[in-house]
């Protein structure tokens, strides 16, 4: 008992974090105790994308999850813009909550920074300590509702503004 509550007391104390792993923690995984996030980025590989980078292919397998540190990536669907992901969102959520392949393409729109999980290696941590996978889960659960109404809104835009193209269109 007194080593659990010394392991514990471990994960939960804070200890300093590099600038750029205190600000995810503090914007997207400020629900999991210092320690939980830790474990998480000892997993983790920072990556620096180019812009024009594919990340993710519609249709193939996602092998990893990933989340935007610094810049901002494109969702493409059938060629057109259907999203943008901004920092703190994730890449590969989707499949990873699910199983399924990629439903989209997603590209760098500029130079950009994600830190990124092998899902195998994720699940691997799950399994041990199904605590943080419910807790992750949640996280990657919020993300997509954030995504599915920012999409809401960018169906909403783009339809209010074929529509005024269509009333100032001559053929009209």
């Amino acid at each position: 008992n007194l080593i659990q509550i010394g392991i514990l007391l471990r994960e939960r104390r804070p200890r300093r974090m590099d600038g750029t792993a205190q600000e995810l923690y503090d914007k997207v995984f400020s629900e999991l105790t210092p320690g939980e996030f830790r474990q998480l980025l000892k997993r983790g590989e920072w990556r620096e994308i180019k812009a024009g980078t594919m990340i993710i292919q519609r249709d193939s397998v996602v092998h990893d999850i990933q989340v935007l540190e610094r810049g901002a990536l494109e969702v493409r669907s059938g060629g057109e813009i259907i999203a943008r992901n901004e920092p703190g969102q994730f890449i590969g959520e989707m499949s990873f909550l699910t199983g399924d392949k990629a439903t989209a393409d997603v590209r760098a729109s500029e130079p950009s920074r994600v830190l990124v999980w092998s899902q195998e290696h994720l699940n691997e941590l799950f399994n041990k300590k199904a605590t943080l996978a419910f807790k992750i889960r949640g996280i990657l659960g919020r993300d997509v509702v954030g995504k599915l109404r920012t999409q809401s809104d960018f169906d909403e835009k783009s339809m209010w503004a074929r529509y005024q193209d269509q009333e100032q269109s001559p053929d009209a």
